[in-house]
């Protein structure tokens, strides 16, 4: 708008009344100054109108109406038009004071027509000019614009510099609100020739710079950079007698950011290596206005200055440097107690340590955020706003858990974040945070809580009104929603452990339901992209379902979608997938080939998308996946060339370690070595199963993966065994053992205890040497315990026991074996007793009455104190069942025989009669009589006599009875 104040400057200097510094159009800070010819004479009646203008000016309006009235009187009775149109003019100043620009128009134009009698150029160009004013003021632009370019190509020889120049502004900046962008920039080059042409070098600087912004906001970042350091040089030529250093050093810092913010928003829009250059220029031009900004800008100013460069330095993935200049900004607002700055730049500090993958000191600056968001003043600063703000940082502090897999924590922030977005009734948000709530509960394996808020969050986006959402970021978010709770259901039937598989099988059935939702979705949107990430999903599941074809059939359309994008990398991923799913189907030619076409592919690849260590990396895992589908190949061939497969498929694995060690991927070369060591493993070729071992062993001891070493040597040491090198074995073993416990790892010590004990316990020996076997897997079992204990891990030592009770087992220890049993059973119902105690005491006679005649076909005779002696409350009902045991424990059916013991224990316990009458026969028959529930004997006695192999039938309807026990 045209400043009111500016109207009349120009009319008092049209008039020569003053030396104007008023400001044009758009631009207060550009001088004018236009002057009648100062030997122009002036009359009475003139010099009152002027009289009259100055009071309008100052807003003595009346008084000014009255002068105006008289000299419009005097001039037409004079005949002076030049006095009588002057006056008129003031009547239009007038009605342009009192906001009445039609009328003030009106006014104006019939002062031009009595001007335009008379050759008083002077006035007829302050009328026009004024004229185009109200025109801009009323809207009509092109007006204002014909009137300005007509005084300028009318009077150019009359005109002045400094009124070419308003004239020019004038243009200039109706052209730029036009976005008439070219034609502005022209105006304003006009001006900066001028302005060179007088010597006024600080206001062609000013324009110059004028002229940057505008290449600037045309994205046409090299013209804006240049016209940027031109403002910079004219400013050099400043002369300082006429501008003050301050002044100059002023503008000097303001021209500096704007170079600065070019190179800055040039970098944005480059993806070539100059990228990070265009960068650091404007790193350097920011740091160039700094001590200029030290000494004359504001503190507030200073530190948003540091902010800008650190905001730069997050650009560059420099987040230390970042973190530098934060921290200056940081201390200017702590010392200005501006909380809210104070907030985001903890905030920002958070981010740039979240960045670096330190999620701990990420996490405490969003918390200090939090706490500096708590002081900010309501009274300055909307409610709303904090509310947002403090929004925005929990949701950071929750992804920041998230990282440190604290799920919990993120659960409850993501919580707090929900109340704010349900006490601002922002629907939209709140559909967002119960998404982001169901993937906290994924997270933490709570799958059907998970699926819970995945529903709420699709319901309430349904209530978000259209106003506050596209339809197309509707069906996205609808997208994103369905996608997780599809994949959540997905995982609740990979953690499905029903033998049946139903529940697995339905769920992965409801997944893919959902999945041909989003399909559907992305369909609409044309996205491309998202239409075959959901094809994909869909063709795993398929998989999973054992569905091999029909995920071929979906992967088959997923793989014409990525060739029409023309992406290379996805194109060998779903060639690849195909070739997984023709490997299930144990159709190794069809899945080599396709392996091979994804090879191909990838080779084609440009390593501008992906680096090159990426692609070399992805190509070795296509030569493993060939190697293994050789592998398999030749283990289900029967002729001549199983040989030859075998040999391609080492051939395969050798050129994927050459390519591991080619990028230098340690892991991914011991990843090869390991399955080269199985594939000889599963040829029975241990000890060159054992020299592979070891090659990977000496890469993991140099990564210092220590898993992966425990692994390696578990593998080795099984390894040994089959080589029947028991003594390199137990080596290993113990190896494994002591590399945890130097670890202090105790966790994972108790999980390889158990799992050489669970080796130990597999063997399938003779009886002498089974013994041993157990033995060494009951030693170790009962180590894992005491760790158990000491964790206060209640379900590792539930599973501990049961090991322990199978050890007992396996050495003939019944009597141990029952103990344990019963104590498992206590401890499950939550009763406290001292396992350690039961655990670690002595053998009972009896056990080693059987140890000793385990050979025995004799009766074995035992008096009730001995039973008596460790389970007080027996009954002789139980003394023969332990009998019965004893019989059965001799024979191959000794697993059956703890099972009709732990069915004779559940009875009793359960205080049901059971009466019975055993007599010992080993000529292999048994004769009972029982008043056990039975299919066949509803009531009365059932009496039978069972040879051993009728007793392994109905001993499978007795353990129907106690499969939970064991």
């Amino acid at each position: 708008m045209y400043p009111q104040k500016y109207c009349f400057h120009l009319l008092l200097l049209l008039c020569g009344l003053v030396p104007f510094a008023a400001a044009p159009i758009f631009s207060p800070q550009i001088g004018v100054v236009i002057a009648q010819t100062k030997t122009q004479p002036k009359s009475e009646l003139i010099l009152q109108a002027e009289t009259g203008l100055s009071l309008a000016q100052e807003e003595k309006l009346e008084e000014a109406r009255q002068i105006f009235e008289r000299t419009i009187q005097a001039a037409k009775q004079q005949g002076d038009n030049d006095a009588e149109a002057l006056s008129m003019t003031g009547f239009g100043l007038i009605h342009s004071k009192q906001k009445q620009p039609k009328k003030a128009l009106e006014v104006y134009q019939q002062a031009l027509k009595i001007a335009e009698q008379d050759k008083f150029t002077a006035t007829k160009r302050i009328i026009m000019t004024l004229i185009g004013i109200e025109y801009y003021e009323l809207q009509e632009t092109e007006k204002a614009l014909d009137l300005f370019q007509q005084i300028l190509s009318t009077y150019q020889g009359q005109l002045e510099p400094k009124e070419r120049v308003w004239l020019l502004e004038s243009i200039g900046n109706i052209y730029n609100e036009s976005k008439q962008y070219k034609q502005a920039i022209e105006s304003y080059e006009s001006i900066v020739a001028i302005y060179r042409e007088i010597g006024e070098n600080f206001e062609a600087a000013n324009f110059m710079n004028k002229i940057g912004t505008i290449w600037r906001d045309l994205e046409d970042f090299p013209k804006a950079i240049q016209s940027h350091e031109q403002s910079l040089l004219l400013l050099k030529l400043v002369d300082k007698k006429q501008v003050t250093s301050k002044d100059i050093q002023t503008k000097e810092s303001k021209f500096l950011i704007n170079l600065a913010n070019a190179y800055e928003l040039f970098a944005d829009s480059t993806q070539d290596s100059t990228k990070n250059q265009k960068y650091d220029k404007a790193i350097e031009y920011y740091k160039k206005a700094v001590p200029i900004y030290q000494k004359l800008a504001p503190a507030h100013d200073q530190a948003s200055l540091y902010g800008r460069i650190a905001e730069i330095y997050s650009k560059q993935l420099k987040h230390k440097g970042s973190i530098d200049f934060y921290q200056k900004s940081l201390a200017i607002f702590q010392s200005l107690k501006d909380n809210l700055q104070v907030a985001d730049t903890l905030n920002y500090i958070g981010l740039s340590w979240y960045n670096l993958g330190e999620y701990t000191k990420a996490s405490s600056y969003y918390q200090q955020s939090l706490m500096a968001l708590k002081l900010v003043d309501s009274k300055k600063v909307s409610m709303q706003e904090i509310k947002r703000k403090e929004s925005f940082f929990l949701l950071n502090l929750a992804q920041t858990y998230n990282q440190l897999s604290k799920h919990k924590e993120a659960l409850q922030t993501y919580q707090k974040l929900l109340a704010i977005f349900q006490d601002l009734k922002d629907n939209l948000q709140v559909a967002d945070t119960l998404n982001f709530i169901g993937v906290a509960w994924t997270n933490l394996g709570e799958y059907p809580k998970a699926i819970e808020f995945y529903q709420q969050s699709l319901s309430v986006l349904k209530t978000v009104d259209d106003k506050q959402i596209t339809l197309k970021d509707r069906q996205s978010k609808e997208g994103l929603f369905l996608t997780n709770l599809a994949s959540t259901i997905e995982l609740l039937g990979d953690s499905v452990k029903d033998k049946t598989k139903y529940s697995r099988y339905e769920q992965y059935e409801k997944a893919i339901g959902l999945y041909e939702k989003v399909l559907k979705i992305n369909q609409d949107l044309n996205d491309s992209q998202g239409e075959a990430s959901s094809l994909e999903r869909i063709a795993i599941l398929y998989r999973k379902l054992s569905k091999h074809k029909e995920s071929i059939d979906v992967y088959q359309k997923a793989l014409a979608i990525f060739k029409n994008l023309k992406d290379a990398i996805k194109v060998a991923d779903t060639l690849n997938s195909i070739g997984v799913s023709w490997d299930y189907l144990n159709e190794y030619s069809q899945a080599i080939e396709f392996y091979q076409q994804a090879l191909l592919v990838l080779k084609k690849v440009d390593n501008k998308a992906i680096s090159l260590k990426d692609i070399r990396r992805q190509e070795s895992q296509f030569l493993i996946n060939i190697a293994y589908a050789y592998q398999q190949w030749g283990k289900s061939t029967r002729n001549a060339t199983r040989d030859a497969k075998y040999n391609n498929s080492l051939n395969f694995y050798q050129q994927s370690i050459n390519i591991y060690q080619e990028i230098d991927d340690q892991p991914g070369e011991a990843s090869v070595l390991l399955n080269i060591a199985k594939f000889y493993t599963e040829k029975g070729k241990h000890q060159e199963a054992i020299e592979f071992y070891q090659k990977a062993l000496t890469i993991f001891r140099n990564l210092k993966n220590n898993t992966e070493v425990a692994n390696t040597l578990y593998e080795i040491g099984v390894a040994w065994d089959k080589l029947g090198k028991f003594d390199k074995t137990i080596e290993y073993f113990e190896e494994i053992i002591t590399l945890r416990k130097s670890l202090k790892d105790d966790s994972n010590v108790a999980t390889t205890l158990i799992k050489i004990g669970k080796y130990y316990s597999l063997k399938r020996v003779s009886n002498q040497r089974q013994i041993f076997y157990s033995s060494k897997a009951l030693d170790a079992y009962k180590e894992a315990f005491i760790i158990y204990h000491k964790l206060n891990n209640m379900s590792g030592q539930i599973d501990t026991i049961k090991f322990i009770r199978s050890a007992y087992i396996s050495q003939r220890y019944y009597f141990k074996a029952l103990e344990t049993h019963r104590s498992l059973l206590l401890v499950q119902k939550g009763k406290k007793i001292n396992i350690l105690e039961i655990i670690n005491s002595p053998i009972s006679n009896y056990d080693k009455l059987l140890e000793q005649n385990d050979s025995n076909k004799t009766n074995i005779m035992i008096d009730d104190s001995t039973i008596h002696e460790r389970f007080p409350n027996s009954t002789v009902d139980q003394i023969t069942n332990l009998l019965v045991v004893v019989n059965y424990g001799n024979s191959e059916h000794s697993a059956k025989a703890l099972d009709y013991l732990s069915l004779m224990h559940m009875f009793t316990s359960r205080k049901r009669e059971v009466n019975k009458t055993i007599n010992i026969d080993f000529s292999n028959k048994v004769n009972f009589v029982t008043h056990i529930p039975h299919p066949n004997c509803h009531k009365g006695v059932f009496t039978e006599h069972f040879p051993l192999k009728r007793i392994k039938t109905d001993f499978g309807y007795l353990r129907s009875h106690i499969i939970g026990l064991f």
